[in-house]
């Protein structure tokens, strides 16, 4: 089979889907055997914890070639970067640890700023406001086609 030549976006991108992939696999294993485990035939013994770490450092490298790349070409992925809407993001997400640590879900140390204690008041889900940026990048929830055939049996 013979491979189509990959443009340098192209390259990034799958390189990053590669990574991603890894964690997963890397956390589905953390989640089964432990993050201090290791596989018994490795005679390194790196454990779970080390293989995540190192995984998330190849995202981190390739996000930064990425980053570095797309600068030089501004209308490629414009927006990429861009410190408001990250903020914005880590607010979001900042703002759902804690929603889950109010549930009973999220024990132990706070994330940095999910503002939410072990013994915290009702439980809420209100999602903060958007943006028109983050608006325009949402899509639009979707509803089931009443006239579609549904699963058959």
């Amino acid at each position: 089979m013979e491979l189509s030549p990959l443009s340098p976006i192209q390259f990034l991108l799958e390189a990053l889907s590669e990574e991603f992939g890894e964690v997963l696999q890397v956390k589905g294993k953390i989640n089964r055997f432990g993050m201090d485990s290791f596989k018994p035939t490795d005679p390194a013994k790196k454990t779970n914890r080390t293989k995540l770490v190192e995984e998330i450092n190849d995202i981190k490298a390739l996000l930064e070639l990425l980053e570095e790349w797309a600068a030089e070409k501004p209308d490629l992925l414009p927006g990429l970067g861009d410190r408001e809407f990250i903020e914005k993001r880590i607010q979001k997400f900042l703002h759902f640890a804690g929603v889950t640590r109010e549930l009973g879900l999220l024990k132990g140390e706070e994330l940095e700023g999910d503002g939410v204690t072990e013994s915290t008041a009702p439980v809420h889900q209100e999602e903060p406001e958007l943006s028109a940026q983050d608006q325009a990048n949402t899509p639009p929830p979707t509803t089931p086609d009443p006239t579609a055939a549904g699963p058959t049996q």
